[in-house]
């Protein structure tokens, strides 16, 4: 398989990942007028899903040894799926008139830090 095929299944099974990990329950009970705004976060989760794309042909790129390679980056992901599990549960009970905004600040904050780790390993493969 080519590298290019390989960064096209890695990010299709990434992207699967990380929606399937999302899940987000919101429970209003007795309640009236209750407004949800909600952002869309497939962008932000596809681009996490391409900077770990990255980070993984990168190890496999610089690590002659693919079976090496294959350890580092199987360490570095199962490090990294702790950062994308991602659950929200809001209950509303016996309210009137509530506004709820649902944001998802952790997917920036993960994506940061994401984009460290490929930093640091161009860095340490002196690539920067």
């Amino acid at each position: 398989m080519s590298i290019v095929e390989n960064a096209e299944v890695l990010y299709s099974q990434l992207i699967a990942e990380l929606t399937s990990d999302a899940e987000e329950t919101i429970y209003i009970v007795g309640s009236e007028a209750i407004t949800i705004n909600s952002t869309n976060n497939k962008i932000a989760l596809s681009l996490q899903a391409a900077v770990q794309a990255i980070i993984a042909l990168v190890i496999q790129l610089t690590i002659a040894d693919s079976d090496k390679a294959d350890s580092v980056r199987n360490q570095i992901s199962s490090n990294m799926k702790w950062l994308n599990r991602k659950m929200k549960v809001i209950y509303i009970e016996n309210s009137s008139h509530v506004t709820v905004t649902v944001s998802s600040v952790d997917i920036a904050v993960t994506l940061q830090f994401m984009l460290k780790i490929l930093l640091s390993i161009l860095a340490t493969v002196d690539i920067l």
